[in-house]
């Protein structure tokens, strides 16, 4: 049986899903991912949002994407979406879709490679660029992403935590 997870919080509209078995959950300002081992992405938009109410454009959600095979998906606001790669590859994807569902994306749906070595045991987004990851110490460090609008592998501090 095929699962979905559809989480939506407001004040968001959109919210993105994984097809498949649930490896992991982020979610941040209403829009939620979740890591599934089938790779399909998955748009929804929460038109119930202001009361509450269960309404969304389109129940069964719409496709915008498949390969997403990945140890951790997370959002960088803005249709931007992080993926961490099982070899610790960090890459960005900006939905350029993400306000009427089509599987738009800038890079024609190439991730680009932004990063490598996030080995870490969770990483989740804080707003602005910045990235927070915990490693297998209980350690926190933050990264900022200055190239987040267009791809680029630019950090603040060099990249270091």
């Amino acid at each position: 049986m095929r699962k979905r997870l559809i989480l939506a919080i407001t004040p968001m509209i959109v919210a993105v899903a994984i097809a498949g078995s649930f490896q992991n959950l982020t979610s941040v300002h209403g829009v939620s991912r979740a890591a599934m081992t089938s790779g399909d992405l998955f748009w929804y938009h929460h038109e119930g949002r202001e009361d509450g109410t269960p309404r969304w454009t389109d129940a069964a959600g719409r496709k915008v994407g498949s390969g997403w095979n990945f140890k951790q998906v997370f959002s960088g606001g803005n249709g931007t979406l992080y993926a961490v790669a099982d070899n610790g590859d960090l890459y960005w994807y900006r939905h350029e879709g993400r306000e009427d569902g089509s599987p738009r994306w800038a890079n024609g749906g190439n991730g680009a490679k932004v990063g490598s070595g996030w080995n870490f045991r969770h990483v989740f987004p804080g707003g602005d660029g910045v990235i927070y990851a915990v490693n297998n110490n209980g350690d926190l460090f933050w990264y900022r992403h200055d190239g987040r609008n267009d791809g680029t592998p630019l950090w603040a501090n060099g990249g270091s935590g």
